[in-house]
């Protein structure tokens, strides 16, 4: 049975972007593609001369009837909007958003994926309100190579969902102003760049607790 992939996109009359660059690279793919159009242009191969966006209610309706279902995948598919903060906890930098139009493109997006992927480990030490919000001393986080505290940040907020909002940054990037973390009990460091290795331990902890 052929494979089928559904591309929500703009449509260029050039053949070069869009929805019918995303066809055929479906087609030299051998899987089956299905579109939904958001949006009309009048573009050529240098500049985009004016665009059209598909009317908001039209998508809505489509969706509430369950039009842009891709049928051929499943019996049923539920659909609904991701928002950015929410892509933001799991991809910080954006990443996964990489459009592939060639199979040099593919070859691309496979390796910004191998660079993704898990490849060191972290333990993350709670303490004071965020272990009492947690229910937890520790967790031990997989992180993709050349992981920064961002990514830290990111992990714990997925695998303790509760801590956002209360001590994660709702983006998921970042520590709320009450708290701090040390790194290996040698550095405090609220940078979300910082670099992280594997074996780190890091300590989040009230950024006003003392003795």
């Amino acid at each position: 049975m052929m494979k089928t992939v559904l591309t929500i996109a703009g449509s260029d009359p050039s053949g070069g972007a869009g929805l019918q660059s995303d066809l055929r690279t479906f087609s030299a793919f051998n899987v089956k593609g299905l579109s939904a159009v958001t949006a009309l242009t009048a573009q050529n191969s240098a500049r985009v001369k004016s665009v059209m966006p598909v009317p908001g209610k039209l998508l809505k309706e489509q969706l509430e009837r369950g039009e842009l279902r891709p049928i051929f995948l499943y019996d049923k598919v539920r659909t609904r909007k991701v928002h950015a903060d929410e892509i933001r906890r799991f991809d910080p930098e954006g990443l996964s958003f990489f459009n592939i139009n060639t199979p040099e493109d593919y070859e691309e997006a496979l390796k910004r994926w191998e660079r993704m992927r898990p490849s060191l480990t972290c333990t993350v030490e709670l303490f004071g309100a965020a272990r009492l919000l947690a229910k937890t001393r520790e967790v031990v986080l997989a992180l993709p190579q050349e992981a920064t505290l961002s990514h830290v940040f990111s992990a714990l907020a997925e695998r303790v969902p509760v801590l956002v909002g209360r001590v994660i940054h709702s983006d998921g990037g970042s520590l709320l102003s009450g708290y701090t973390c040390n790194i290996n009990g040698l550095d405090f460091v609220r940078a979300p760049s910082a670099k992280i290795h594997s074996g780190d331990k890091i300590f989040i902890l009230s950024a006003d607790a003392g003795g």
